[in-house]
């Protein structure tokens, strides 16, 4: 079977790892519902990439990193609790943006959950 991957389509949602796990989650869907109203799709739904940012700074530098590469993406502003930016997410992607994203890590839950 031929490797279908290049035909494919990626949104890449970047979330602030500083904010509360549930806020995380809540955020990188606010950002991902923007872009999909923003961006129109292909025939196929995208695959869905989830990144690690550590803080707000880190988010805007590499936004700034995607604007010097002319990919467009949404950036969500949480209003609520004074959180600032919060997520970003970008338009559908072809595989050879990829590079673009490597040495950002995946988002991943904490090891240990505390409870609240």
């Amino acid at each position: 079977m031929p490797d279908d991957r290049s035909a494919a389509s990626y949104v890449y949602a970047l979330v602030r790892q500083d904010l509360p796990l549930a806020a995380q989650l809540v955020q990188a869907a606010h950002a991902c519902l923007e872009a999909g109203s923003r961006y129109p799709l292909s025939s196929e739904n995208p695959n869905i990439v989830l990144l690690a940012i550590p803080n707000e700074k880190h988010l805007h530098i590499f936004l700034g990193r995607l604007d010097a590469a002319g990919i467009r993406y949404v950036l969500f502003h949480e209003p609520d609790d004074c959180l600032g930016d919060t997520a970003a997410c970008t338009e559908p992607l072809t595989a050879d943006h990829r590079g673009t994203f490597q040495r950002v890590p995946l988002w991943h839950a904490p090891t240990q959950i505390t409870k609240t």
